[in-house]
């Protein structure tokens, strides 16, 4: 991993870990730590600045065709979590429009798995035309499983989307670790959280798999173990 890499990989994580701490202060009845400066712009939009990404963001397989209504309800929702997850990112709206979440709708997927969404996403970075924004290493996918999660929500559980690694060997077996090449994702981190992580730093999906947390949120315990950001104010 290059200089240039560790310091997108250190921004990020340092981003949230201080996050987190905030929260655990609120939580406990703490006031807030002391003020520090704020950055002029999140950590994704100086990304997609810095690497002046024409478009960002993901690749998105539909895997399951049983009610188009319901697809559509799915969607719409998709979108307001997607946006409410960068309310108060700082230069949102510099990058606004370069954001985007491609759909793939054809029903020849009905019912696959990660497997074949993994080639399905080969096909389509072979015969279409998208940016490095968009090739990050990952996709999503989203199952009935991850429909209802958004459409019948649980309370105490976020809405997510299946986050798949797109060179994980899913027809080989299975590694020592336990790594499946796929989790859960908060749609609400999608963005904000984790594709910085895959677009600025290198960082490979399997280092980002957090086996204890089903539904991945941030990057925080890995921040730790790399003692980034252990510094409290």
């Amino acid at each position: 991993m290059s200089s240039a890499d560790n310091s997108a990989r250190d921004l990020v994580l340092t981003a949230q870990l201080t996050e987190s701490r905030r929260l655990e202060r609120i939580s406990l009845g703490l006031p807030p730590a002391p003020p520090k400066t704020k950055p002029e712009r999140d950590p994704y939009v100086q990304i997609v600045e810095d690497e002046r990404f024409m478009d960002f963001g993901y690749l998105c397989f539909r895997t399951t065709f049983a009610d188009d209504a319901r697809w559509e309800k799915w969607q719409e929702n998709f979108d307001a979590g997607l946006e409410g997850g960068l309310v108060g990112c700082a230069g949102r709206e510099r990058v606004a429009e370069r954001l985007m979440v491609i759909f793939v709708d054809d029903s020849d997927l009905d019912g696959v798995g990660f497997s074949d969404v993994a080639k399905a996403f080969a096909d389509v970075k072979e015969n279409e035309d998208f940016g490095p924004g968009l090739d990050v290493g990952m996709c999503l996918m989203l199952d009935e499983e991850a429909m209802a999660s958004l459409l019948e929500p649980v309370e105490g559980k976020d809405p997510w989307v299946w986050a798949v690694d797109v060179s994980y060997d899913f027809d080989g077996a299975q590694m020592e670790d336990g790594y499946p090449g796929r989790f859960k994702v908060a749609i609400d981190s999608l963005i904000s959280d984790l594709w910085p992580l895959l677009a600025g730093s290198s960082m490979q999906p399997k280092s980002l798999w957090q086996p204890e947390n089903s539904i991945w949120k941030s990057a925080i315990q890995i921040a730790e173990k790399l003692g980034i950001g252990t510094r409290r104010g």
